[in-house]
């Protein structure tokens, strides 16, 4: 996909913080982007997309603890 992006700007980001039980992953990265979203789709509990950047991002949440899965937010997702 050409997205006007260099290689230098297409990244990876991992976020997530010690209070918050959500991971989030920022790619552009085509495998990561593929894998993350047949995950989303086998566990829609633990993980979902969140965002598309429309410049061949993608950003996706997930639940890193494991026991408060049911907590995770029902309507974020794309």
């Amino acid at each position: 996909m050409r997205t006007g992006l260099t290689k230098r700007q297409k990244t990876t980001g991992i976020f997530f913080d010690e209070q918050s039980s959500i991971i989030e992953v920022q790619t552009h990265n085509t495998d990561l982007k593929k894998r993350l979203g047949a995950y989303a789709q086998q566990y829609p509990s633990l993980c979902r997309q969140t965002d598309d950047d429309g410049q061949g991002g993608m950003t996706f949440d997930d639940i890193r603890d494991r026991e408060r899965a049911a907590e995770f937010p029902a309507n974020c997702s794309v």
